[in-house]
């Protein structure tokens, strides 16, 4: 992980959320910028790839093939191993941002603030979520045994349908719990003098959250 740090100091990155609005959003404009994708983004046609960011092990056992197959600079993971994959530590539950992956982070309930993390530690001084609509329905999805929820049919929640489709097995996700991610990460750039924006073209996220900007004023 220490070879990372810095290496994009003092630029702006992307993190290309997964919610439905990130089909209205122009991907093509992140063309030779540096962009994050995270779990099953690169389902996403014409976005281009720096580096991916998945952290959650259902997501990871259910699609290890397609994911390994994703072409990147780096791949940062929370148990797959393989050529050009980088292993992130975790704490308990404690809320905390270290952006710092050479030692053990907080998930923050979302791979987004894994993601905000490595950009910190990377030297990322300006960062823009697209795709973040923040909200998420649950009436295709039910409790079936062990962990997480199965999905019954399409998928609502994301830009492709069939990204958590009938038969997929995927966590709830928690807005209060995220929110609160989000905010740590917000605090922690500002006070290294960077910032956070949300560039989502449709959000639910409140701007005192994460300040909003307009994407296609960004080029």
């Amino acid at each position: 992980m220490q070879r990372f740090k810095n290496r994009h100091k003092g630029k702006r990155a992307f993190i290309a959320c997964n919610g439905p609005s990130l089909n209205d959003t122009d991907v093509t404009k992140l063309r030779g910028e540096i962009v994050f994708c995270l779990n099953r983004g690169y389902l996403k046609k014409g976005l281009p790839i720096t580096y991916m960011v998945v952290v959650n092990d259902l997501v990871e056992k259910q699609w290890r093939d397609q994911l390994m197959g994703v072409k990147c600079k780096a791949f940062f993971t929370n148990a797959i191993t393989g050529p050009n994959c980088y292993r992130m530590l975790w704490t308990p539950d404690i809320p905390k941002f270290t952006g710092d992956p050479t030692r053990p982070m907080w998930q923050g309930h979302t791979v987004t603030f894994a993601a905000m993390q490595m950009a910190y530690f990377m030297g990322i001084k300006k960062l823009y979520l697209v795709g973040c609509d923040h909200s998420y329905t649950y009436n295709t999805s039910k409790k079936q045994g062990g962990r997480g929820l199965i999905s019954q049919g399409r998928d609502p929640n994301h830009f492709d349908a069939s990204y958590f489709g009938k038969g997929v097995r995927w966590d709830r996700y928690e807005p209060r719990a995220v929110e609160r991610a989000y905010k740590l990460a917000v605090a922690a750039y500002k006070k290294a003098g960077r910032a956070i924006y949300n560039a989502s073209e449709h959000t639910k996220l409140a701007e005192d959250i994460i300040p909003r900007v307009d994407f296609d004023s960004l080029f």
